[in-house]
């Protein structure tokens, strides 16, 4: 219930009107019809009323309002759905704007299977003189000042998003955007660690196969060649598998364990660990490898392919392959 008095108008000062606020938020005034007053002050209200009277009927009206008497509780109903902590249907009472409505609903649902909650694009579906009204509502820059009416349908909609795994520095997942390419998931993953297989990274997909059925399809991208172009689509999963390691010791700069990039050979490896000493004997290299538990030695003439520049008797290597430069006699 409020009181409202207009200076100087008969009938509405000394004493003052009363009037009852409806469940729409609305107001009978002398003059004006019905006004409009949900989710403003006291003080707002008398200012609104002010200037409604000054557009065509009083020079200087002089608005005063009143709160004579505050319903105990006016509870209206919304529905909460989407990517939500509790969906579902919920009560208010009073003045309750968008991020109180979303909290009182548990807050906006954490990441799970790659998706999002899209907070820069609030779904609220209202009831509008008799027709339905779908607006977007930033929650972030409009969501405490955005209130929520009776009978409104709130939905949280969710970004696509795709989950990144292996070897990144912050496996899980990832939001996506316009354009969002597999270079972008990566780096958002924090970026590879040091011993990611770049060369080799899956992306799996859920694609329709010729009778219509959903199956899992496995991209294999160059990391460097195809990431920036490679365009992520909802729920894609990521995979950066480790490279494989070898070792390799004796007459080398810099003897050690390092990373198998594709198609390594031994020539490689060789110049990866700083090339030979001036005691390397280089027709003597050995891979020493194991291949289901047992030791196999192969011999690589590096002497010879240095002079030749014929590779043909380089060696591929493998995960966990050990080369040996041994010492010169001579």
């Amino acid at each position: 219930m409020l009181q409202i008095s207009v200076y100087g108008v008969p009938g509405m000062h000394a004493p003052p009107i009363t009037v009852r606020v409806s469940q729409k938020g609305t107001v009978i005034m002398p003059l004006l019809g019905e006004v409009e007053v949900g989710g403003l002050t006291a003080e707002e209200l008398s200012i609104k009323l002010d200037e409604l009277f000054r557009a065509g009927y009083l020079a200087d009206p002089q608005v005063t309002v009143f709160v004579s008497q505050r319903a105990e509780s006016t509870k209206t109903r919304v529905s909460i759905l989407g990517a939500i902590t509790s969906p579902g249907n919920y009560e208010i009472a009073g003045n309750v704007n968008l991020v109180d409505a979303i909290v009182m609903a548990g807050g906006a649902s954490k990441p799970a299977s790659g998706e999002f909650p899209n907070l820069s694009s609030i779904k609220v579906i209202r009831q509008v003189d008799g027709e339905e009204v779908v607006l977007y509502v930033n929650l972030e820059t409009e969501g405490r000042d955005f209130m929520v009416k009776p009978n409104d349908i709130i939905i949280v909609e969710e970004y696509g998003g795709v989950i990144v795994l292996g070897n990144v520095v912050q496996p899980g997942a990832v939001r996506i955007y316009s354009n969002f390419s597999l270079a972008n998931a990566i780096q958002f993953a924090g970026g590879a660690l040091p011993n990611a297989n770049l060369e080799e990274v899956k992306v799996i997909r859920r694609e329709k196969n010729e009778a219509g059925e959903e199956v899992d399809k496995t991209y294999v991208l160059n990391y460097m060649n195809e990431g920036p172009f490679f365009i992520m689509q909802k729920q894609d999963r990521v995979v950066v598998d480790p490279c494989g390691a070898f070792a390799i010791y004796g007459e080398v700069k810099t003897p050690g364990n390092y990373y198998i990039s594709k198609d390594l050979t031994v020539m490689d490896a060789v110049h990866l660990a700083g090339g030979f000493t001036e005691f390397a004997s280089k027709n003597n290299i050995k891979v020493v490898r194991f291949t289901e538990g047992k030791k196999e030695i192969i011999k690589v003439p590096a002497a010879h392919i240095i002079r030749t520049g014929n590779r043909a008797k380089d060696v591929l290597l493998k995960d966990g392959d050990t080369v040996v430069v041994p010492e010169s006699w001579f």
